[in-house]
């Protein structure tokens, strides 16, 4: 294979691999704003939800930010506590695709 084709194949594999990951980003970030806008609507009320975050909130409940780097706090224990929450945290019953939305903020701040 002469240099202007292996130039052409290096060019056709990276443009398919980055067309691949396009679509999961994509939905990735879609999931990440949307989660926002839940959390800003239904928790920003007792916990710290971002850093623009303005307007007080009760002392107790983690900042999403330190629930998102706590040891054990994978999307498995996530789904878990918001599907079946303790208290002083509400049940609000929220769909699957919301509760992975949420979660997609609330990790967001762990990468």
């Amino acid at each position: 294979m002469n240099h202007s084709a292996k130039c052409m194949a290096a060019s056709l594999a990276l443009s398919v691999t980055v067309w691949a990951g396009t679509p999961a980003k994509a939905d990735e970030a879609r999931n990440r704003a949307a989660g926002e806008a839940m959390a800003q609507e239904l928790c920003s009320g007792c916990h710290i939800i971002g850093e623009n975050q303005s307007g007080p909130v009760p002392d107790g409940p983690a900042p999403f930010p330190v629930i998102a780097d706590r040891p054990g706090r994978t999307v498995g224990y996530l789904e878990a506590y918001l599907s079946s929450p303790t208290p002083p945290m509400p049940h609000v019953p929220l769909s699957k695709q919301e509760v992975d939305r949420v979660i997609a903020y609330i990790r967001s701040f762990a990468e």
